[in-house]
């Protein structure tokens, strides 16, 4: 998408004249709705593909032919668009992958539910809609999402993919704000312009042109046709602010607000209004009793199914450790847990023995000592076995924790297991994060975490306890997935 220059904005704003440059938004969504609808008919059809050699191959009797089964798929594909439609999937530019997520589980549902009963109705084939469209709907609920997930990130390396919106705001607030879009281009939504408050404050910010003054954001929309903004607003007064907010009501279709809540970031922000007051309300959903049952069912259920599973894989590197060097396979180390409870967590050992004992003389280097400051870790650590190497880079070391999960200890998803000597360094936030229990795997785990600082960790720990929901920890777990199999390093 071309970005206009400075030059290019100041004639726009003194000119009385329309202007040519359009971006053609209609057309926008017509082929990012298109592409998408490709994309949902091939990851229905081949759900349902599956679901059918799935019953054929488990010899589940049905009286299902193939142009009934092709009958039911062409249904589908014309059901499940509409409900996605109608939820704001086509689409959809500007929601997150965890909001996409959770839209698309209840949208998926919703449509199979139809399928089911329209096909109650027609009375046709019965045990079909007991099997068939079970199948289907239990494969098509992560399958959709992932390609959905695929399909916008291609799709965000074309000039075509995304709308143009305005990003108005007050400095470092509106610069985070272009910076997030910037880096997730699958979102579609493309910073053109900032409008600054300070009407003298003209320049770029990461290539993208400033306009000084409030004023000018109804001029460069109406000449730009752009409908998107989004507000990226300082801590003001409430008066200041719905000023703000209902000058841009009268200018764009769609706003999006971005509050700063003085670094305290939470996406389960409601608004509130009592008797004319207006506040918010912020809450924790991780930290509630009922999160905290459904968590630890879910954590049972699929800790102690995993751990059955991988007891085969424990063994055999059980073996390869303890042929390279001496000791232990199962490394034992001290970890905080939930509210500051310590407990001993399980790792197959990586490393040689009394490694812990030489971690002082690594550090009389001062480049490994700035490195493990920073990142409480050695990137090429002498003290890691071969074997360990290997079992590091695709995390087949922390199966073992899955133990842990079982004796409640862990959670699957969560925060990372905090080092005890790790305590002074976690700079108060400990109040947060270990308000819940830690993770086998986590939100900073699966993002960029080999170039993760220590600081940083601490900071999505935090995000993760304040914002959690079932739809981030499925999110976090087929992001896992993926990590694990490309063998990213920690």
């Amino acid at each position: 998408m071309n970005i206009p220059t400075l030059d290019d904005l100041t004639y726009i704003v003194a000119s009385k004249d329309n202007i040519d440059k359009q971006y053609n938004v209609f057309i926008r969504k017509i082929l990012a709705t298109a592409a998408l609808l490709v994309s949902d008919w091939l990851a229905l059809s081949l759900s349902m593909a599956l679901a059918f050699v799935g019953t054929s191959l488990l010899g589940v009797e049905s009286q299902i032919s193939i142009q009934l089964f092709m009958s039911y798929v062409v249904l589908a594909i014309i059901i499940v668009p509409c409900v996605y439609f109608i939820a704001g999937l086509h689409p959809g530019f500007g929601i997150g992958v965890v909001e996409e997520l959770r839209i698309c589980t209840y949208s998926t549902t919703i449509s199979f539910l139809l399928l089911a009963g329209i096909s109650y109705l027609t009375q046709s084939s019965i045990d079909l809609s007991r099997s068939l469209f079970i199948l289907s709907w239990l494969i098509s609920l992560p399958i959709i999402p992932v390609v959905r997930n695929f399909t916008r990130k291609l799709c965000g390396k074309f000039d075509w993919w995304g709308i143009p919106v305005l990003v108005v705001g007050d400095g470092s607030i509106s610069e985070v704000a272009v910076e997030s879009l910037l880096r997730n281009k699958q979102l579609g939504l493309h910073p053109l312009v900032v409008i600054d408050n300070n009407p003298n404050n003209w320049g770029y910010s990461n290539n993208i042109p400033i306009v000084g003054g409030y004023e000018n954001a109804q001029i460069i929309s109406q000449k730009l046709s752009i409908d998107f903004v989004i507000i990226a607003v300082p801590a003001v007064g409430r008066e200041e602010f719905h000023d703000v907010l209902d000058s841009f009501n009268q200018i764009f279709n769609r706003i999006l607000v971005m509050p700063d809540l003085q670094g305290d970031s939470n996406i389960w922000v409601a608004t509130r209004n009592l008797q004319a007051i207006y506040r918010f309300d912020q809450h924790y959903r991780l930290l509630r009793n009922y999160s905290v049952i459904k968590k630890r069912v879910f954590d049972i259920v699929f800790g102690t199914m995993f751990f059955l599973l991988s007891l085969p894989i424990i063994a055999i590197c059980s073996v390869l450790i303890r042929l390279e060097s001496k000791g232990a396979a199962i490394y034992k180390t001290f970890r905080f847990g939930r509210k500051k409870a310590e407990f001993e967590m399980f790792k197959l050992r990586t490393m040689y023995s009394g490694a812990e004992d030489q971690l002082e003389s690594l550090l009389e280097d001062p480049e490994v000592r700035r490195e493990f400051e920073l990142f409480q870790k050695i990137q090429n650590d002498p003290r890691v076995t071969k074997v360990g190497r290997f079992l590091r880079k695709y995390n087949i070391d922390e199966i073992p924790q899955f133990y842990n999960v079982i004796k409640g200890e862990l959670s699957i998803v969560g925060p990372r297991p905090y080092l005890i000597r790790e305590h002074s360094l976690m700079e108060g936030l400990d109040e947060i994060i270990l308000k819940a229990k830690p993770g086998v795997s986590g939100l900073w785990q699966v993002n960029d975490k080999s170039n993760t600082t220590f600081e940083e960790r601490l900071k999505i720990d935090c995000y993760y306890v304040k914002n959690w929901s079932f739809f981030l920890d499925l999110y976090i777990m087929l992001r896992t997935i993926l990590v694990v199999l490309q063998g990213e390093r920690k």
